[in-house]
């Protein structure tokens, strides 16, 4: 089927460990029983046969939900302790960060490559590093456009510089020097989660967005690298693989201000959004179209965003649901069978 999976009697298991060259012997039986993706009140059947489970089973949104009640941790925090069932805390931010060093390393190499067309007859031009050198233009006008190769530093132009407070009070006529009461303050918003986690939850904050554009272009290198037979992370398909990593590249160079816990807090967050795809409905565009990838993918980065901004659990998944609305319908049917056309713009747009 369609999203790089090849499904056979071999290698119906839930999670492709025939591909990783790892006998079904060894491997930890709750990924071979499936029983994770059964409703909750089946789960005790589960236990009673002995096979260990991960502590937080969740099989759709509602479920979801009211786990982060109950247990007051975010959705991250929920993923992160199912992992822990398998990994240690060490293994767990060694992978995450191998995960986003791929990552961010394909948007690298995406932005900074010399080639001008994708392989193929069709002979696509490549985009992302023209779109990439115009918009570097505004930020060290002079070195974007004589250097070989556009280097990503994370710099955000144009930041106006605090005022002191001084500064401010001259300038204020309506300051309270001059008899009138200020407003009481809003007061601060709920944060869902626990403090004390390994996975701190994240607060809520506001940001402009300086710069969008540049999620097109970061969306647009990773999937000529792909195109091209590079490095990627497969997040959740191949031919969808440029959307989170768009998203997640433009907190980290534009909003974040903790990238550690932030890209741990968004890729957690994501693939518990992707874990619901996948087990309720599919990520394969041979069965579900081009909605299966691009859609599923823009569900995940949404809800990776929102929880970045400290959204609450139900907010995230209100965006996740916001992503893939839009996407629904959408088919999968490449010019020439290359993922090139449309669907390196899809991603794009996702």
């Amino acid at each position: 089927v369609g999203g790089g999976f090849v499904v056979n009697e071999k290698t119906k298991t839930d999670e492709n460990l025939y591909y990783m060259g790892i006998h079904k012997k060894n491997v930890d039986p709750s990924r071979l029983s499936q029983t994770h993706v059964i409703p909750p009140e089946d789960t005790v059947k589960s236990k009673s046969a002995g096979i260990a489970q991960p502590p937080y089973l969740f099989h759709s949104s509602e479920s979801l939900l009211a786990m982060t009640e109950k247990h007051n941790k975010t959705i991250a925090q929920l993923v992160y302790d199912n992992e822990l069932h398998y990994l240690s805390p060490a293994e767990i931010r060694e992978r995450i960060q191998k995960i986003w060093g791929v990552m961010d390393e394909c948007i690298r190499t995406g932005v900074s490559t010399h080639e001008t067309v994708l392989p193929g007859r069709m002979q696509v031009r490549r985009k992302a590093p023209m779109l990439y050198k115009r918009l570097m233009r505004g930020f060290y006008p002079g070195i974007a456009a004589h250097a070989t190769a556009p280097q990503i530093e994370g710099a955000v132009a144009g930041q106006v510089p605090a005022l002191g407070g001084d500064v401010l009070a001259s300038k204020n006529p309506f300051s309270s020097t001059a008899g009138l009461t200020p407003s009481p303050r809003p007061r601060p918003p709920k944060i869902v989660g626990q403090f004390d986690h390994d996975v701190p939850p994240m607060p809520s904050r506001k940001t402009i967005f300086p710069g969008v554009d540049f999620l097109s272009c970061y969306a647009i290198a990773v999937n000529e690298v792909n195109a091209g037979g590079g490095r990627i992370v497969t997040s959740p398909t191949n031919g969808a693989a440029g959307v989170i990593p768009a998203v997640l590249k433009y907190i980290v160079e534009f909003i974040s201000e903790d990238p550690e816990t932030d890209i741990t807090t968004f890729l957690l967050t994501a693939a518990a959004i992707g874990m619901l795809f996948k087990r309720g409905a599919t990520i394969s565009a041979a069965e579900g179209g081009c909605m299966a990838e691009v859609g599923v993918a823009c569900a995940m980065a949404a809800a990776g965003f929102a929880a970045t901004m400290g959204a609450s659990p139900r907010t995230i998944c209100q965006a996740a649901e916001i992503g893939i609305e839009h996407s629904l319908g959408l088919t999968c049917d490449p010019l020439d069978g290359l993922v090139q056309v449309p669907c390196i713009e899809r991603n794009s747009l996702g």
